[in-house]
């Protein structure tokens, strides 16, 4: 485990191969576990076990890297899940997220200091395919930003949609009318309960973004697409639970492809998707900026 603190916050990574960094899903490199706020306000939880799937491991802040290849191998070979490593194709279906592999792994290596960690993903060629990958996560006061870097060192162009799936919950609290999620950024989004595009009705539209409407051990899904960003470079977003009296926000160094917001149970997830295309050669590098606070300091 890698803990980074300031005199504020405490940042917890767990290093690959370290649960619950073990998925087949989640980047090995910056899986953040848990972010404590001034010693006793918690923002992380755990991809609970009661979905319409099976858990695929994922906890706190921690990044996928979408690019599946995997119809072009044969049953019996090898596909890369950039981030993790080269695994093993069973049987004819596509890569599913939430299933178990045979796999090559990836080389991590990190560097850290009491505020900073740094990792390198080197490449393993497959089908055509390679890419490097760093990323950084640095601590200042209330403050986390994270950086990632992916470079095509392979032979393919490729089509990558990456995000942070924030699996947030404010100090535990169950879903409820008291989490807001305010985006200055988005647009038309209906006033009243609108219906959910996945799962059970639980978003209330307001002029400033979307409240939780009542607990539900079900997920919803709210999907916020291109048209409805309004932004030229930064995304902002800001989930607050007023029982709590805390909150998280984030501004994204790009213009989003997407924004889904999910939620279950005592999770609330705004899902950021970078989108780009990278031909071999190319380097694409973004970064997030979370602040956590109290809200009675910035009302």
């Amino acid at each position: 485990m890698i803990y980074l603190n300031t005199d504020r916050l405490r940042v917890e990574i767990c290093e690959p191969h370290e649960m619950p960094n073990n998925t087949f899903r989640f980047d090995r490199s910056g899986f953040i576990s848990e972010v404590t706020l001034d010693g006793h306000s918690r923002f992380c939880a755990e991809e609970p076990n009661n979905l319409s799937h099976p858990s695929s491991g994922g906890r706190g802040f921690c990044s996928e890297i979408q690019c599946d290849v995997s119809t072009e191998a044969a049953v019996g070979g090898y596909f890369p899940k950039f981030g993790i490593g080269l695994f093993k194709k069973k049987e004819q279906e596509p890569y599913c997220f939430y299933k178990k592999y045979d796999a090559e792994l990836f080389p991590v290596s990190v560097k850290h200091t009491k505020t900073t960690a740094e990792f390198r993903t080197e490449a393993i060629a497959c089908m055509g395919y390679a890419l490097e990958e760093n990323r950084k996560i640095e601590v200042n006061d209330n403050r986390m930003k994270l950086t990632a870097c992916l470079t095509n060192v392979g032979a393919k162009a490729v089509h990558i949609r990456e995000y942070c799936h924030n699996f947030i919950s404010i100090c535990g609290m169950a879903l409820g009318d008291a989490y807001v999620l305010e985006l200055p950024d988005a647009r038309d989004i209906p006033i009243g309960l609108l219906k959910s595009d996945v799962g059970t009705d639980n978003y209330i539209g307001t002029e400033k973004g979307l409240q939780v409407s009542r607990y539900s051990d079900e997920p919803a899904m709210f999907f916020l697409l291109k048209e409805k960003i309004n932004c030229d470079r930064v995304f902002r977003w800001k989930l607050s639970n007023r029982a709590a009296g805390v909150y998280v926000s984030c501004e994204e160094d790009f213009v989003p492809s997407e924004l889904n917001l999910w939620c279950v149970d005592h999770i609330v997830s705004p899902e950021v998707f970078y989108e780009t295309d990278l031909k071999p050669g190319d380097t694409a590098c973004w970064s997030r900026n979370y602040t956590f606070e109290h809200i009675e300091k910035n009302s």
